[in-house]
Parts: structure tokens; C-alpha cells; sequence
């Protein structure tokens, strides 16, 4: 078997189907909420979701993590993905309203999501594969965490220079210019003269 069938036999075996609808659900119901207004301030409901999430997740993704054979069909998977998810979001929301003054940094990256993402593929590719150093599997974790860091850096840094003199990232330029035409929207800032 290949192909789209393997591909539809591996998300039946995996129960990725269940674990995608069920992350779906979550999203609807989350968006009602949010059209009803006062989400983000209920508290509390974000602190039980943090403690039954971190209860339920964060084991069974430790067992799928560390315990040889676990796969994504295995029970630690499909127990831990969507609770540990579910965690990390109530953890920032919990945290936002504190960790703004940090997290304002993090706004140019974004700002340049697409040439940041094709950036650190393109040096992903340098780095890993056969057409450049090919040093894909000769990493140590802790080392390869420290190179991602230091790309990540370089990119907050280079994003932030950009937007200073330029509205948006060139990618984002150019995506903006082939979607409303060509020509219509200038690169540079004002203040960039």
C-alpha cells in the first residue's frame, strides 16, 4: 500500500482523525466563549484547566516521550497530546497579563512570519541536509536547542532591524503584492524616506 491510501491508514491507526476533531471541538466551543466575551478573564476556569491538563498530560507524554516502542497510536499519545496542548494555552493565558513586557519582543518575528519560516528552512537545509553540511543526526540535543536558539535570535534581531525600516518583512511584501497587485503597496516606511 502507498499513496493516499497509506496516508488515510496511517491517520486511522494513529488516531490522529479523533484527536484533530476533538482539538476542533475544543477550538467551537472556545469561540464561543470568546464571541461571548469575558474568556480570558475567567481565571479560575484556565487554572483547572493548567492542573488537569499538567495531572494528565504532562505523564503520558513523558511515558511517549521516554519509554521505548511508544508510537502515536500508543495510549500515552492519544491521552497526553490534547490535554498538554490544552495546558500550554491555559499557562498563556495565565501569564500573558504579566509576561507582555517580555513577550512585546516577540512582535517583529512575528510581524515577518513568512520570511522568518522560509529563512530558517532555508538554513535548515544548509545546515542538515546533503546539499550543504549534512549534519542531520550527528547533534547532540542540548546542542542542537543552542543552535535553534541562537537562529531564533539572529531572526528577533534581524526582524527588529527590518521593521524599523521597512513596514513588513520582504516575503510578507511580496505575498501582500501577488495577492492585491502588483506595484500598489510601497515596501519602505514613510520614516524611512
Amino acid at each position: 500500500m502507498s499513496g493516499t491510501p497509506y496516508s488515510w491508514a496511517l491517520r486511522v491507526q494513529t488516531w490522529r482523525i479523533p484527536k484533530v476533531l476533538g482539538i476542533m471541538l475544543v477550538g467551537i466551543a472556545v469561540g464561543r466563549r470568546l464571541a461571548a466575551g469575558g474568556f480570558f478573564e475567567n481565571r479560575k476556569l484556565f487554572g483547572k484547566v493548567l492542573v488537569a491538563g499538567l495531572a494528565v498530560g504532562v505523564p503520558a507524554t513523558a511515558v511517549y516521550a521516554f519509554v521505548p516502542g511508544q508510537g502515536q497510536a500508543s495510549w500515552s499519545s492519544l491521552i497526553g497530546t490534547v490535554p498538554l496542548a490544552l495546558t500550554l494555552a491555559a499557562a498563556f493565558v495565565l501569564v500573558w497579563p504579566r509576561a507582555q513586557p517580555v513577550l512585546r519582543h516577540l512582535v517583529p518575528v512575528g510581524r515577518m512570519a513568512l520570511t522568518n519560516y522560509l529563512t530558517h528552512s532555508m538554513i535548515g537545509l544548509i545546515f542538515f541536509y546533503g546539499i550543504g553540511f549534512g549534519l542531520a543526526g550527528t547533534l547532540s540535543p542540548p546542542f542542537f536547542y543552542g543552535v535553534a536558539l541562537l537562529i531564533f535570535g539572529g531572526q528577533m534581531l534581524f526582524s527588529r532591524w527590518w521593521l524599523d525600516r521597512y513596514e513588513q518583512g520582504p516575503a510578507e511584501a511580496l505575498w501582500r503584492s501577488a495577492t492585491y497587485g502588483w506595484g500598489r503597496k510601497p515596501l519602505k516606511t514613510d520614516s524611512a524616506g
